[in-house]
């Protein structure tokens, strides 16, 4: 049976809200947890570069990465593609974390493919964009 809308949003908001991670043991269970394929999917960074799990994982590893805060915004689309079965979604998120002691605190779009996986949704695609700094 395919999810409806509200079903897609719920599990987009749990997931970008449980990001919020320092510790390579927890990042290693978020993808394993929210990605279709988690050992190679990818994430495109705003930067256009490619980022898979064991980049994330040496990120961490470095101690330069420091999550503070995802918080989440807004679900902006959702188009159900594939008779029901995945859907390409948007929405925003307000992400405040340090690297290499540079603090950030941004507004960020994403875009991503969720796709039914014998019944639990998934990431089959996720892009994150250069964020805005808010106006608060």
């Amino acid at each position: 049976m395919p999810f409806s809308e509200k079903e897609v949003e719920a599990f987009c908001k749990e997931s970008m809200e449980s990001w919020c991670l320092s510790d390579a043991k927890a990042i290693g269970a978020w993808w394993d947890t929210y990605l279709k394929s988690p050992d190679t999917d990818i994430l495109l960074r705003p930067s256009g570069n490619p980022m898979d799990k064991k980049l994330n994982l040496d990120m961490a590893a470095t101690g330069k990465l420091s999550a503070d805060s995802h918080v989440w915004m807004s679900f902006d689309s959702c188009q159900f593609i594939c008779g029901g079965k995945a859907a390409v979604v948007t929405y925003t998120l307000r992400a405040k974390f340090t690297y290499d002691g540079k603090a950030n605190d941004d507004i960020a779009k994403f875009s991503a493919v969720v796709e039914d996986v014998n019944g639990t949704l998934k990431y089959v695609f996720m892009h994150r964009c250069t964020g805005i700094k808010p106006t608060d």
